[in-house]
């Protein structure tokens, strides 16, 4: 009983360790940034705030998207699944090697150098 005790909890640990590791490729992180910035750039439009995005503001983009979304007329579904894909895209950050991550970032700065529609 102890021995099948123990297997199992050894192939429970494996599965939740291999799912942790994300495949961290362009084809799974973009759909992911692209989904992350229309919702930065819907609350901006709900608030009336236009923006314009440079390389350098995209920090300030997205810490004024974050402070609407968790303040100002907070929505629990909304919040939930924005922190889901924050989560994701960190997860897969945290596994890609140092040229991954170069790439990952210059992606996510194309991405939001995209106006706001």
């Amino acid at each position: 009983m102890n021995k099948s005790y123990s297997l199992i909890l050894i192939l429970v640990s494996l599965i939740i360790c291999n799912s942790c590791k994300e495949p961290h490729t362009k084809k799974n992180y973009m759909p992911l940034l692209t989904e992350l910035h229309k919702i930065e750039c819907d609350q901006l439009k709900k608030g009336g705030i236009n923006f314009i995005i440079s390389d350098t503001s995209i920090y300030t983009f997205r810490t004024i998207a974050f402070d609407r979304i968790m303040t100002k007329d907070p929505d629990a579904k909304l919040i939930a699944h924005y922190e889901d894909l924050n989560q994701k895209l960190a997860a897969m950050e945290y596994f890609m090697d140092e040229s991954e991550k170069l790439e990952y970032r210059k992606d996510l700065k194309i991405e939001y150098l995209i106006p706001c529609k």
